[in-house]
């Protein structure tokens, strides 16, 4: 038993010293998103188709090309679980950290806002209730949903963000959002971001914005034709690369027309301010919106943006979906029948469906009473290498007929997948 725990504990360093080997070659400061990749909105594309914040934390928006090897031929880069999370919805799968509104030579500087505020607990016909266990210690902000008027843990507030600011969190904490889609048509008048960066490279942007929003009626309508535009004009790519003396927003529009989701939040974000229409930058995780149990990843950190209107604050999400290959999840061997506390095991492969195996990733094995619940018990969460997968699980505190699926998470490179569901009868336990 002692020799497994070692054993374990060194396979555990030598994954994060991978990990951490690929994200230090990525040229971020220290954000606690070094390496972020950021893809878009969860849609299924197929290939061939302040407190004491020490000093003020800065975004670049420059993207070194790995050191490790590009990522169009590693494209399947190593995840770590962030947290868990359940409860969300389409309003609630962008969990913030905290907003930028400063963007100076390429670099978005965080808001240094007070946590002072109290936040008003307001329930409405558009509540959600979710739930955070981390995974790995949380260091000053923690994420939430936009609009969470409550959180169960003693962190501030500050509402002009949004955010929450706590020293630590390691404890599961429980959240509520009033989060919705605003009716809105005309932006405010305050909110602006401060831009800075070269006046030829910013009156260029200006001109591109008026002219993808020539045809709009009233402000939202300019937004949503320039965040159309950007998902439809430009490419997912992380390789994406900028040289040293240019605006790295404007070599994204203008020259090479890709990148990740801070270059096209980045771009949306001042787009919208050259016109006229305030606008900020937002950085956190993108969950799943369902509210299934999920694990949140490393790689989901992610950028959006925010437009004020006259109503609020209303989010955008202008980045397109990576264009990922279709897997297939099977659960091969699992006991038929198990009593409630004892050990079992699931064993099963994820392919691609010309029956390549994954190279590694994590599968979340769930148990239902139906397989169409969009809940279910999550068991356990696994990684696995070569496809294939085999996790000693806990039958829990349960009895009668359930479904066993296994979930294989997805990543950058791989669609997400479900195993078709085996029965499991879990008896009461034996005297």
């Amino acid at each position: 038993m002692l020799i497994k725990k070692i054993a374990g504990l060194v396979l555990l360093v030598v994954g994060l010293a991978f990990l951490l080997s690929f994200i230090s070659s990525l040229n971020f400061s220290k954000t606690g998103f070094e390496g972020f990749i950021g893809a878009g909105s969860f849609e299924k594309h197929a290939v061939g188709n302040n407190q004491n914040l020490e000093a003020v934390k800065k975004l670049p928006v420059t993207f070194v090309r790995s050191n490790m090897c590009s990522l169009r031929n590693y494209s399947n880069p190593p995840q770590l679980p962030i947290y868990f999370v359940e409860g969300l919805n389409a309003y609630t799968n962008h969990m913030r950290l905290y907003t930028a509104s400063t963007y100076v030579n390429g670099v978005w500087i965080e808001d240094n806002v007070s946590y002072k505020d109290k936040p008003e607990m307001v329930l409405s016909a558009h509540t959600t209730r979710y739930k955070v266990t981390p995974i790995i210690k949380f260091e000053k902000h923690i994420p939430v949903s936009k609009d969470t008027c409550y959180v169960s843990i003693d962190a501030k507030f500050n509402a002009s963000t949004g955010t929450y600011f706590i020293q630590s969190c390691d404890i599961p904490y429980l959240g509520v959002s009033t989060a919705y889609k605003i009716n809105a048509t005309k932006a405010a008048k305050d909110g602006f971001a401060r831009i800075e960066m070269k006046a030829n490279e910013y009156d260029a942007i200006k001109q591109l914005a008026i002219s993808v929003t020539k045809n709009a009626k009233n402000d939202y309508e300019k937004v949503l034709l320039i965040q159309e535009f950007l998902k439809t004009h430009y490419k997912y790519d992380p390789t994406f690369s900028v040289p040293a003396d240019v605006d790295p927003v404007y070599w994204f529009l203008f020259k090479e027309r890709k990148g990740i989701c801070k270059h096209f939040a980045s771009a949306f974000v001042i787009m919208c301010n050259s016109i006229g229409i305030p606008a900020r930058l937002v950085v956190g995780y993108l969950a799943k919106p369902t509210p299934q149990n999920q694990t949140v990843f490393a790689s989901q950190a992610h950028a959006w943006a925010e437009v004020k209107f006259k109503e609020g604050w209303m989010e955008f999400d202008p980045t397109p979906s990576p264009i990922r290959i279709p897997t297939v999840t099977e659960i091969i061997i699992v006991d038929t029948v198990v009593k409630k506390g004892e050990n079992f095991t699931v064993e099963g492969f994820v392919k691609t469906k010309d029956g390549k195996p994954v190279e590694s990733g994590y599968v979340e094995i769930f148990l239902k009473k139906n397989k169409n619940d969009k809940k279910g018990i999550l068991l356990k969460l696994a990684q696995f290498k070569d496809g294939h997968f085999k996790v000693n699980v806990t039958a829990p505190d349960l009895v009668g007929e359930y479904h066993i699926l296994a979930h294989y998470v997805g990543s950058l490179a791989y669609m997400p997948s479900w195993s078709d569901p085996i029965i499991k009868d879990i008896q009461p336990t034996a005297l």
